[in-house]
Formats: C-alpha cells, sequence, structure tokens
C-alpha cells in the first residue's frame, strides 16, 4: 500500500503542477511516525484554522494510530474542524484544492481528506451603490457565494428555502446556486432550469451573471423587454417570496439564481 500511495502522490503533483505553480503549496508532515502531505493555495486557506487542526494532529496525545484505522475513524478522532470530508476522486479532490479547500493525505489510507477551511479575498457587505435607499436595510450581496446565500437565509428562516449547488464551465467551474421555495416552485420549470445548469456546454463564466443568462435563454426574436431582473440587494431578493405575490402574479416562477455579486430573478 505504501508504494501506491508515493505513486497517488506522485501523480496528485504531476496533475497539479506543484513544481510549477508556486501559490499550490505542499507540506510534509509526520504524524505518529507516518508520513502526510497538506495541499493548499496561498491566499486562500485560513493559517489560523489550519495551525489548529494541523497542531491538534501532531500534537495528538493518546494512543498510537492504529494500522487499519479507516479515513472516516481518523477524521473522527484527529481532525476537529468542522466542515471536513473524505473522497478518492481526484476530479473532485482538485477541484475541492483549486476552490480553496485544504487537501490532506495520509500513508494510511488512499482516500484525502478535505477541509474547506478557505477565506476568499473580498470586500464587505456595504450597500449598493445603485441601488441606495433611505429606509430598510443597507447590506448587499458580494463577490463570496456562501456570504450571499447566509444573507437569503437570514431573511427567508423557511424550511421550505432550498438552495442547490451547481457547478458550471468546463474550465471556470464556477458555482451557481439555484434556490427556490419548494411550496411554491413550478416544478416543470425548476426541472428544465436544473436541466440546463448540468448541462451547459461553456469553458467559463468571465462575465458572471452575463455570461449565464446567455447561455440559459434561448436566442430568438428582439424583445424590448427584460427576461431577468438583477439585484445586488438581498432584501429585495427575498422580497420577491412575499406570501401574496404568488397569488397576485399566477406567471411568476419562485425562483432565483445566486453568483457572486449580483443575484439574477427570472421574471
Amino acid at each position: 500500500m505504501q508504494k501506491n500511495w508515493q505513486e497517488q502522490i506522485a501523480s496528485f503533483d504531476d496533475r497539479m503542477h506543484t513544481q510549477k505553480n508556486f501559490d499550490i503549496i505542499k507540506r510534509r508532515l509526520e504524524i505518529d511516525g507516518h508520513t502526510a502531505y497538506l495541499y493548499m493555495i496561498n491566499g486562500f486557506a485560513k493559517d489560523d484554522i489550519l495551525e489548529k487542526v494541523t497542531r491538534f494532529i501532531l500534537l495528538h496525545k493518546g494512543e498510537h494510530i492504529q494500522p487499519g484505522i479507516t479515513p472516516e475513524e481518523f477524521l473522527a478522532r484527529y481532525v476537529t474542524y468542522t466542515e471536513a470530508s473524505v473522497s478518492q476522486d481526484f476530479d473532485y479532490i482538485s477541484r475541492r484544492l483549486l476552490t480553496g479547500s485544504v487537501v490532506l493525505f495520509v500513508d494510511l489510507f488512499m482516500p484525502a481528506i478535505l477541509l474547506d477551511a478557505w477565506a476568499y479575498p473580498s470586500r464587505g457587505i456595504e450597500e449598493p451603490d445603485d441601488e441606495k435607499v433611505l429606509r430598510g436595510a443597507h447590506d448587499g450581496f458580494s463577490e463570496i457565494l456562501v456570504n450571499n446565500t447566509a444573507l437569503i437565509r437570514r431573511r427567508i428562516r423557511s424550511e421550505d428555502l432550498i438552495m442547490e449547488m451547481h457547478t458550471v464551465g468546463s474550465r471556470s467551474k464556477t458555482f451557481v446556486v439555484l434556490a427556490y421555495l419548494n411550496e411554491k416552485v413550478d416544478r416543470d420549470f425548476l426541472q428544465r432550469l436544473q436541466h440546463k445548469l448540468d448541462n451547459l456546454q461553456v469553458n467559463s463564466l468571465t462575465m458572471a451573471q452575463e455570461s449565464l443568462n446567455e447561455a440559459l435563454v434561448e436566442k430568438g426574436w428582439y424583445n424590448p423587454f427584460p427576461k431577468v431582473r438583477y439585484t445586488e440587494r438581498p432584501d429585495a431578493a427575498a422580497a420577491r417570496y412575499g406570501g401574496d405575490r404568488r397569488k397576485r402574479y399566477g406567471n411568476l416562477r419562485s425562483h432565483f439564481v445566486l453568483q457572486a455579486r449580483r443575484v439574477g430573478a427570472d421574471t
């Protein structure tokens, strides 16, 4: 197994070009006589959290690590970070690393442990310049997707609010969240939109929501009316799910697509 594990590490190094990419950090660790490697993107990893996790693993006092320990047992006993998982899919592991997750390989088992200890460089959630108001909340969407979903959850505290994660773009691997109210959504329209998101043939979404809309909306005759409503305000996006709006407007599809910075809501 040790030989296969070393070959796996070498294969992963070749895949991620760790010798050429200066911003991909590979760190060797010794854990109770066993070899481990940490991979992370410089600038994405949370240094304070990563230091606490590695310190607990390296300075763990107790019985020695059993040779036949499974990755799930190792995760439960030695990794204190909450947002952690196990995977053996190289495509998924490399995608998560490039997204910002920390990857841990231990020579006790073949799968990798993934830690979502990342933080993107970003602005705050200040009020958007083109949608200023005198009354109401003064926060706005930012470039961090999880911040945007949290701002929506803060206003719609319902178990019917579903947020589905999709990955779009063969190269950019852009995260897109399809959010909808389970009790209100148009099921046929939802299935068509899910199918479109999962089968988009694009390399990247370089222009964020504009590129996504061009890929989703079918080309046809010129229509002067907008097909998509944009907003950078979480209260405006949440307001589209008011209790009576579905009754007053029968053709309103209760969903919106979340990306970084801006929300596009189908009208």
